[in-house]
């Protein structure tokens, strides 16, 4: 808003505000009215003011939205622990951390803010709670070197009086949030999604939550002017442990990037190359393990891995856009050849 605008909106509230005072005084009916109709036209002409009326619309909506969201910073909150219990009841055991390696993760993070104030390296747990019980989860890592977010999970759950998507809408309005506020976030060229790819479900029910769990980060990315595609390649996601049986799962790739950013414009396959790096070198070995030789050998098996998923990538790549995406799936859910079929 520019200076004058502030200095007229000020000096317009100002001038009811003495009237008010005033007619309160003489304790008349007249006065009183005299007053409410003052305020009432000032409050319309304040609202005429785009970026007054945006702010009130946004503290609104946040003041009638019975979901409250938490950024966790204390590993000892009690709010993380009900939440990672709603996460371990959401994933099977091999596609989820450890309980005690996420609240080590929450511990070094607070350490290393203090000990640095901008790592390089952030970790992001955001709680959602409804009539004070934890409903939702969302965490997010940021790297400051490649200005990329990876967000890593978000689980939410269903609760009597509130509509599907409150939970998740309310977990995006936080991240949303953060990343216009937060200073170490401000140069933020994007984020990086691992999903399970609908089109390898093995029932309709699966399928359609996982298309559901897409247009959620798809909704997320245009609420912060992000464009996001899908990369059409076989991605595997890498082994949780090298201890346990765990196998390399294929995933969908999915990459936001900055609508307005002019300064860069990155064909499918090189954008695809930048997020491999960000993520299985940068975010995956990051913490592994408090064993430096663990640390180590994850470390290379992640870079093996990258390795092979960069050279097996086709050329040219293709990328598709969220409309064209959800095009290949009819109403029902189907793709075209199962509807023909």
């Amino acid at each position: 808003m520019h200076n004058e605008e502030i200095l007229w909106a000020l000096k317009y509230l100002a001038a009811p505000a003495a009237t008010a005072t005033a007619a309160i005084g003489l304790a008349s009916k007249k006065g009183r009215a005299s007053v409410s109709g003052a305020l009432g036209k000032t409050w319309h002409a304040v609202r005429q003011i785009k970026v007054v009326d945006d702010w009130i619309s946004r503290v609104a909506a946040r003041w009638n939205n019975p979901v409250v969201t938490n950024l966790i910073v204390d590993p000892a909150d009690p709010d993380l622990r009900v939440a990672l219990a709603l996460y371990n009841k959401s994933f099977p055991e091999d596609q989820r951390c450890d309980e005690a390696d996420m609240v080590r993760w929450v511990r070094e993070d607070a350490r290393h803010r203090k000990q640095l104030k901008y790592p390089d390296l952030t970790d992001w747990y955001i709680v959602a709670k409804y009539k004070r019980v934890v409903c939702g989860l969302v965490v997010f890592h940021y790297s400051r070197l490649s200005g990329l977010g990876l967000i890593a999970y978000m689980v939410t759950e269903k609760k009597p009086g509130l509509a599907a998507n409150d939970i998740s809408a309310a977990l995006g309005a936080r991240v949303a949030r953060l990343f216009r506020r937060r200073r170490e976030l401000r140069g933020c060229k994007g984020f990086v999604v691992e999903v399970e790819d609908p089109r390898e479900a093995s029932t309709k029910r699966k399928r359609d939550e996982r298309l559901a769990r897409i247009r959620r980060f798809c909704t997320l990315a245009e609420t912060q002017e992000l464009s996001l595609r899908a990369f059409e390649f076989d991605y595997k996601q890498p082994r949780l442990s090298l201890e346990r049986d765990d196998a390399e799962r294929r995933m969908l790739l999915l990459s936001a990037r900055y609508q307005g950013n002019t300064n860069e414009i990155l064909s499918a396959r090189t954008e695809a190359i930048e997020c491999l790096k960000f993520v299985l070198t940068e975010i995956y070995p990051d913490g592994y393990d408090i064993d430096l030789q663990q640390c180590e050998a994850y470390r290379k098996y992640c870079a093996e891995l990258m390795q092979r998923e960069v050279a097996s990538l086709p050329d040219p790549l293709r990328a598709l856009s969220c409309a064209q995406f959800f095009a290949r799936f009819g109403r029902r859910g189907e793709t075209a050849e199962e509807s023909r079929a």
